[in-house]
Parts: structure tokens; sequence; C-alpha cells
């Protein structure tokens, strides 16, 4: 899970331009964790 936490902080580096474009994608990204764990998929 760190290593893959770790990936997508490079990606977001990467590919946001915009502090809100990274606060976006984060928030999408946490809220896709918390489905996950809830689903257990």
């Amino acid at each position: 899970m760190n290593i893959f936490s770790m990936t997508l902080n490079k990606n977001i580096r990467i590919h946001a331009t915009t502090q809100s474009e990274t606060v976006a994608l984060m928030f999408i990204i946490f809220v896709w964790h918390i489905l996950v764990l809830w689903l257990g998929v």
C-alpha cells in the first residue's frame, strides 16, 4: 500500500499543474481508498 501511495504521489507531482488540480486528485484518491476498503475489493 505504501509503494502504491508513493507511485500515486509521483504521478500527481508529474501531472498536476495547479494546486487546485492536486487537491482535487488527492480528494478523489482519498474517497476511492475509502470505497475500496469499505467494499473490501
